[in-house]
């Protein structure tokens, strides 16, 4: 990845969506430890020195839901809720997707990074029945 990115003048983008497409998670997990072992900055800090526009949030991206998915799931939730009005169809689409898998490391992570509970935040951006439905999801 060096030598198809910051190695070179250019930048060989195959080599990275090969694999970033192809790796598993503790694979890409690995390389990045090592790269930023080797490399002093992580492959975060690569993309974006290598990419930009739609190729470098996807990359990121792809990434970080296989770096530290908890986290990932966190950020998606607080951006569905924050600013003006809630963006209920994100919030459903990523509490679903995580039922049971990693809620209790998101809501740990979620507290950590913005302050507030994640049931709290369900609670300020829902009602009734809806908010219910979700607070039961984050706490089955």
């Amino acid at each position: 990845m060096w030598e198809a990115g910051e190695a070179k003048w250019g930048t060989d983008e195959e080599v990275f969506i090969k694999i970033f497409a192809a790796r598993s998670n503790n694979h890409l997990k690995k390389l990045d430890d090592l790269y930023t072992l080797q490399k002093g900055h992580s492959l975060i800090q690569a993309i974006d020195n290598e990419f930009s526009g739609g190729e470098c949030d996807l990359l990121k991206t792809i990434l970080h839901s296989r770096l530290n998915p908890a986290d990932f799931y966190a950020t998606k939730i607080y951006k569905a809720c924050k600013g003006w009005g809630t963006d209920e169809e994100k919030l459903i689409r990523t509490l679903i997707t995580n039922e049971g898998g990693f809620m209790n490391d998101i809501k740990e992570i979620y507290e950590k990074k913005y302050g507030i509970t994640l049931e709290n935040q369900i609670i300020s951006e829902t009602s009734g029945n809806y908010g219910e439905i979700l607070k039961r999801m984050i706490n089955p």
